[in-house]
């Protein structure tokens, strides 16, 4: 943000393709877990639409303090505190220490320490604002008039986004609290596509059971690019877009979650095999048009982002893919297709509604797929962690004393970990041990 000094201080990194630290700060390998936060502080679409947004702000949104929960290096909340200087106060929230502990001192070395508080603990921890400021200067009015949250992911809910604001609401907040973003409108459009498809089942061994590769549940939403996607001959845009759902997040849904029946016109033939789906935020409560968006870029079709003011082109959000569970289903040019979309507080799904039930109810998870959510995923292909549990269960082998291994012959070990890997490993090493000993 234009004005601040070392905004991003020990988590600041060169703008080119390697992204080489170049400030102190943590080693390399801390610094490359926070990859994500680079692209997302170097997203200049993304300031500029807070910037935007704090500059329309109403007075009467910065009558006593305001919130900003997950804050990262908090750039926002002093953006704000730049931009508008009448508001008294704002009260930070970020759950990682490493990144609490950049806005602090990002706060003070802009001077606005006194303005700028941040905790480093999730603002769902928290009962009131007393307990996230000192008693002696605890604030008053006892809440929030303003709420800054950007907690959005690929597929908008995926950062427990509702969960968090509903807390907020219900215990930090006024009742007619501002938020930044406002509102935001979920659009998407229907695509042919073999690749995206083939992630719908999970792709076992050649003894695995046929049911293994047939649960016809719902998988989790992913994220993808689009227009990469259209690029490389993977995808093949059926529909044109169309809008979802809407969420208003100064006045949020149920827990219970939606779901409605929509309408979307097939603007080519082929087989619609998943739903690639984006958002729009009004990022005030007064904005007409949306100026905030995750929108495909360089792809064969209208959006809503091309009639938006100065249309930016995304930094760090991708687009999310709903698949579609069951039989392929071909669809004709010009035919109107009627989808039915549900969302929980944590994701979005869509289906063919051919026949759509009442009550409608929610998707069932596919039982293989659930195993498998993003971050399941990059735990199971991080190797630095395979190799620490790998020493770690070599070491506590060799720890074990021979006589114990002589008298029983045998030895009992329970395995609490995430999947038979360390087992595996470790009755290697004790088959060996026992080998060396002459047990069996």
């Amino acid at each position: 943000c234009e004005g601040l000094e070392g905004a991003l201080c020990e988590m600041t990194v060169s703008r080119n393709r390697s992204r080489t630290p170049r400030e102190r700060g943590p080693r390399k390998a801390q610094l490359e877990a926070y990859a994500w936060h680079f692209d997302m502080i170097h997203d200049e679409a993304r300031l500029s639409a807070f910037q935007g947004a704090f500059a329309r702000l109403p007075e009467e949104a910065l009558q006593g303090v305001a919130l900003d929960i997950g804050c990262g290096t908090g750039v926002l909340g002093m953006c704000l505190l730049r931009q508008r200087p009448e508001l008294s106060r704002v009260i930070a929230f970020e759950a990682d220490p490493a990144l609490a502990r950049v806005a602090e001192e990002n706060a003070a070395n802009n001077r606005l320490e006194g303005k700028l508080s941040v905790q480093a603990v999730r603002s769902t921890a928290v009962s009131s604002l007393a307990d996230a400021v000192d008693t002696v200067e605890a604030t008053s009015p006892p809440r929030a008039s303003l709420l800054v949250a950007e907690i959005l992911d690929a597929g908008l809910l995926g950062e427990d986004c509702l969960p968090t604001l509903r807390h907020a609401a219900g215990t930090l907040l006024r009742s007619n609290y501002f938020a930044v973003p406002a509102a935001a409108d979920v659009c998407a459009c229907g695509v042919e596509s073999s690749t995206l498809r083939s992630w719908q089942c999970v792709q076992g061994s050649w003894w695995a059971p046929e049911v293994f590769a047939r649960d016809a549940g719902d998988a989790n939403p992913h994220d993808v690019v689009l227009g990469r996607l259209v690029d490389a001959g993977e995808a093949r845009i059926l529909t044109e877009e169309f809008s979802a759902l809407s969420f208003n997040f100064e006045s949020l849904p149920p827990e219970s979650g939606r779901c409605e029946v929509i309408t979307a016109k097939a603007s080519q033939a082929g087989w619609l095999d998943a739903v690639v789906f984006w958002w729009y935020c009004h990022m005030v409560r007064a904005d007409s048009l949306p100026t905030m968006t995750n929108a495909p870029t360089g792809v064969p079709m209208k959006t809503r982002a091309d009639s938006m003011p100065a249309r930016p082109e995304i930094g760090h959000w991708r687009q999310a893919v709903s698949l579609l569970p069951g039989p392929r289903r071909f669809v004709q040019e010009g035919e109107e297709l009627r989808l039915s979309v549900f969302h929980t507080d944590e994701d979005v799904w869509f289906r063919i509604a051919e026949h759509v039930p009442k009550p409608m109810s929610l998707p069932r998870a596919c039982s293989n797929l659930s195993f498998f959510p993003s971050p399941r995923l990059w735990a199971l292909a991080d190797r630095e962690r395979w190799h620490t549990l790998k020493r770690e269960v070599f070491k506590a082998a060799r720890g074990l004393q021979p006589q114990p291994l002589q008298e029983h012959a045998g030895i009992l070990v329970l395995d609490l970990s995430d999947g038979p890997f360390m087992s595996l490993l470790l009755s290697g090493q004790l088959a060996g041990r026992f080998a060396r000993l002459g047990a069996s």
